[in-house]
This record gives structure tokens, C-alpha cells and sequence, in this order.
């Protein structure tokens, strides 16, 4: 929406785009002037006004940079997306991803363990308060921040629906869910032995070795190895399975 001009947004409109994703980042003019490098307002909430205002849906992203728009910019960011709440169905919160290859980019810190917990406390509040008003959680952090604080990944009802798997949000309960059906029908043992290999990112590697592998080494003759591969070609800071 950063360049979208008013020819944009009307045909959006007429042609009924919806729903529209849309990466917000942040509401603050100051620090989206910073972090989107503008020149000048881009006036992003007036045009999401606009549209929610003709009825176009949307689904919403911040990607959170730690000390840039996290903390209180953070969540002038969330309640201002919601009074938006009838036509954002979500905004998801996901981690900064940053590869080895930023010369003379400016520095950002990733996100850790201590601050995904701090984030996770957050939307939990926010999410207490969404729920009673308007019947759904509205904001949902992705997976990464549930597997760098170490919790578990919450059940299926807390995404209502799953509206941002493909950004992460949900993938790993909505992939547990489909390994527990797929499950009912495997075998209670192999005619033959086999072993297979199961290849994923840093990052999951426990939920995979937790939750995965003791279901499937229930099959008799079944062994079951786990390769942690690093990410040689972002860098080893990228740690998630689907950018291998």
C-alpha cells in the first residue's frame, strides 16, 4: 500500500480486490518514515480507512524489528489496525528474518528467546481483550515465537481458522494435525525394516524430535533419523524449515 494512489485503492474497489494483504510494519509516522524509508506520509491507516470503509477485506502483517517497532510502537501499531476490526480479519506478528548478506544495510537485531516471550505476553493480553469484544483473536504471532520462547504451539482454536498459514502463522499446529490423521492409517508394523531420514531447519528440530518421530517409531521396523540441515546459502540466522 505504500505506493498504491487513489487509482490504486478505487480499483480495488470497483474490481472488488478482497481480501488484500497488506505488510503495515508500523503505524508510527516517524518510525515508518525510518524503517519503510519515505520521504514523505504515505498516509497507509487513511487508506486502509478506505477500503474498510467500501468493503474490502484485508489481512494484515507487522514484521517485528527488535528496538525499532516493538514496545509501545507496537502496540500503538495493533490498536490501530483494530478499530479497523470489521474488515481486518487478522495481523500477524512475525520475526525480522535476516540473512548473512546485508553490506552496508543498516543493523537490526533479531529477535531471541527473551524477546518472544515479552512479544507472546502481549498478544496474549491484546488477544483477552479482542476475544470478549469481537468473538476472535484478531493479532496472532507466528510460529517462530512460540518455538524461540520455548512454549508449546497453541491448539487449533486459537488461530480461528487459520487466515496467515503461509506466513507462518499456525503452519506447525495445522501440520500436526494433519500427521495425527494421516497417522490413524499407518501400520502397526513393516513387512520389511526400513529407515527414512526426515530433513528440517534449525528451529523446529525439537517439535519434530517431540512430537513427530516417537509416533512414527510406534511402527515396528521403522527407524527414524532426524537431520538438522543449516541454512548455507541465507545464512545460519535463518533457522525455519520452509527456506531451505
Amino acid at each position: 500500500m505504500t505506493n498504491a494512489g487513489p487509482a490504486t485503492l478505487e480499483r480495488i474497489i470497483r474490481q472488488r480486490l478482497s481480501p488484500q494483504y497488506i505488510s503495515v510494519h508500523v503505524t508510527d509516522y516517524e518510525i515508518r518514515k525510518r524503517l519503510m524509508g519515505l520521504k514523505k506520509d504515505d498516509r497507509i491507516l487513511d487508506k486502509i480507512r478506505h477500503l474498510h470503509d467500501n468493503g474490502i477485506d484485508m489481512h494484515t502483517q507487522i514484521v517485528l524489528c527488535p528496538g525499532i517497532n516493538d514496545g509501545d510502537v507496537l502496540e500503538k501499531t495493533v490498536f490501530d489496525l483494530y478499530r479497523f476490526h470489521r474488515r481486518i480479519v487478522s495481523l500477524a506478528v512475525v520475526p525480522v528474518g535476516l540473512t548473512d548478506h546485508r553490506a552496508g544495510l543498516e543493523e537490526l537485531e533479531k529477535v531471541d528467546g527473551a524477546c518472544a516471550r515479552g512479544i507472546l505476553g502481549k498478544v496474549a493480553e491484546w488477544q483477552s481483550v479482542f476475544r470478549k469484544e469481537i468473538g476472535r483473536g484478531f493479532v496472532y504471532p507466528s510460529d517462530e515465537f512460540f518455538l524461540l520462547a520455548g512454549k508449546a504451539i497453541p491448539r487449533e482454536q486459537y488461530y480461528d481458522g487459520f487466515p496467515q498459514s503461509e506466513n507462518g502463522v499456525g503452519m506447525v499446529r495445522s501440520f500436526y494435525g494433519d500427521f495425527k490423521l494421516q497417522a490413524r492409517e499407518f501400520p502397526r508394523r513393516l513387512i520389511q525394516k526400513k529407515i527414512i531420514t526426515m530433513a528440517t531447519g534449525e528451529l523446529p528440530q525439537w517439535f519434530i524430535r517431540d512430537k513427530i518421530v516417537p509416533r512414527l517409531m510406534r511402527v515396528h521396523g521403522l527407524e527414524v533419523r532426524v537431520e538438522v540441515v543449516p541454512n548455507v546459502l541465507y545464512g545460519r540466522s535463518v533457522t525455519v524449515a520452509g527456506l531451505l
